[in-house]
């Protein structure tokens, strides 16, 4: 009896959701959403790998060897990076003068970026066009996935990012040409992009109600997880910075497998007209989750129904109407540079840890892990508790976060690198924090049809931004803290612009669009897709 009343009451209720069939949250989404989340691991790994492929060379580790000059004495020991013409064997000699090295001979037992392609003096902030490659395949990895998506399904996508991930994050550490090791992490930066763009299409899709935000808030954390981990994977094949690369590409071949177990998107392929992939999709759901009493006798008209609704659904808006009036306009100024401050900072503030010294990496390296999950817990707290404030508890967090990074001390040995990494800590948590509120929460503050282009242009803006990253990071030559306090500059920016999209969120829909009649207190639960870092 129960059946046929739950029956009648799917084919009566016009609103009837896929969720409503498959639940909000079961086994299946456990599982999915789980095997989904490890793609962010290697995306971290390739993300900072660089921390521990191109440590910075100190002095004494390499000395200046090119042709026509002898071994440099002992006054020439205090400049590495230049030679003096007048130790040149040349009969007469020379007059005194010097020149910048062109070779070195490195003395380090570990074969890395900086001893392979000579990453010293003049050639020190190659390390940072390498950084700067991939962050610009992060941002054409999020623009080529929105194009692809268009005809081909989240699953398929998912599956071009992991079998190309494993070819070109192989070949990153294979060629022994730096140009083409420059094109490869581009390449790999874009596979990585099309793995949890993808998966995060899939998750807030087949997640209903609060469980979508959590998931979306949580995807994060496995971020964090693999900046924990990324020590320890480094450290396994500690001889060569080649190795590193191969083993942080071939765990990848395991997620081939896991493919296996990962659902398309059920609204993609009802979209799309693919009626039958998506029924034995929701059929497996409604099996695994038991929840085979809700399954309607009429699965096939409901599907069609579904099929022909989303079909005439309104054109997403053009980027030009995000602008359109005053208030709105203000809305988008702030939300587009929190979302730049927070992007960019998120990925630099990681980065910048080389700066406290080569031999505190791997703790270093694992602490900011940890405060990225402390971060994405912070948020997930304020995104689930926190109605209407969210955007401004972030905001202040930054702000707070962004005056304590001018509270750096003058050198960095003993107590003072503990004092300024614990500076770091705090800026780093604060960022994690209001990165994935913005993630999470931006597509509350506009209408339905604006939703996706402003998450869109949210994002590509964020990420062109994020460019800059490794170059902030190379102003240590100002002071070894510089790129702290730079960093912590642009958070208080960042975080007095969470707190204008507060201000603007909590005033009256008419006030910000005159020509919308949804208000926004009204506005449903449901997210638009975003594109995860």
């Amino acid at each position: 009896m129960c059946s046929v009343v739950l029956q009648s009451e799917t084919q009566s209720k016009p609103n009837y959701s896929i969720n409503d069939l498959i639940g909000e949250w079961g086994l299946w989404q456990q599982r999915s959403v789980l095997f989904i989340f490890l793609c962010k691991l290697p995306a971290a790994w390739f993300m900072a790998c660089i921390i521990f492929t191109a440590p910075f060379a100190e002095n004494g580790e390499y000395h200046c060897q090119q042709e026509n000059y002898t071994r440099l004495g002992e006054i020439d020991r205090i400049d590495f990076c230049r030679v003096d013409v007048n130790q040149t064997v040349t009969i007469p000699p020379q007059s005194s003068h010097t020149d910048q090295c062109e070779k070195f001979t490195h003395h380090s037992i570990f074969n890395s970026l900086v001893t392979q392609f000579d990453l010293v003096c003049s050639r020190r902030n190659l390390i940072a066009i390498t950084q700067f490659f991939h962050l610009l395949g992060v941002l054409c990895g999020g623009i080529l996935a929105n194009e692809l998506l268009v005809f081909v399904s989240p699953k398929n996508v998912f599956l071009i990012g992991i079998i190309s991930q494993i070819i070109c994050g192989c070949l990153t550490g294979l060629v022994n040409n730096f140009k083409l090791h420059v094109f490869f992490r581009c390449l790999t930066a874009i596979c990585c992009c099309q793995m949890y763009t993808a998966g995060g299409i899939i998750f807030s899709d087949i997640c209903g109600g609060k469980y979508r935000k959590s998931v979306c808030v949580l995807f994060e954390s496995f971020w964090g997880l693999g900046i924990i981990l990324l020590p320890i994977v480094s450290l396994v094949p500690a001889w060569s910075w080649s190795s590193i690369y191969l083993a942080i590409s071939l765990p990848t071949v395991a997620y081939i497998l896991i493919w296996f177990w990962i659902p398309d998107s059920v609204s993609w392929l009802l979209r799309h007209a693919k009626l039958a992939p998506a029924k034995n999709n929701i059929f497996y759901a409604i099996q695994v989750n038991k929840r085979t009493s809700h399954l309607p006798s009429n699965l096939d008209s409901f599907l069609q129904h579904k099929a022909y609704i989303y079909s005439k659904e309104p054109k997403t808006d053009n980027w030009t109407s995000l602008w359109s009036t005053k208030m709105q306009f203000i809305l988008m100024f702030a939300l587009h540079i929190a979302w730049a401050v927070d992007v960019t900072n998120y990925n630099g503030m990681l980065l910048n840890i080389r700066a406290f010294g080569r031999k505190y990496l791997i703790i270093n390296t694992i602490a900011m892990g940890i405060c990225e999950l402390i971060g994405v817990f912070a948020a997930w707290f304020i995104v689930m508790n926190a109605h209407k404030n969210k955007f401004l508890y972030s905001g202040l967090f930054n702000i707070v976060a962004g005056i304590l990074s001018f509270i750096f001390p003058s050198t960095l040995s003993g107590i003072d690198v503990a004092f300024g990494m614990t500076l770091a800590m705090i800026s780093k948590i604060a960022t994690t924090c209001s990165q994935a509120v913005l993630y999470t929460c931006t597509a509350e503050l506009l209408p339905a049809p604006k939703r996706n282009i402003c998450m869109f242009s949210c994002v590509v803006w964020a990420r062109t931004c994020l460019l800059t990253a490794p170059f902030i990071c190379t102003l240590t030559f100002v002071h070894n803290l510089f790129p702290l306090a730079a960093f912590g500059f642009i958070e208080i920016c960042g975080g007095i612009c969470s707190c204008i999209v507060d201000r603007i969120h909590n005033t009256p829909r008419a006030t910000i669009d005159k020509n919308s009649n949804e208000v926004l207190k009204n506005i449903d639960n449901s997210l638009v897709t975003t594109t995860h870092m």
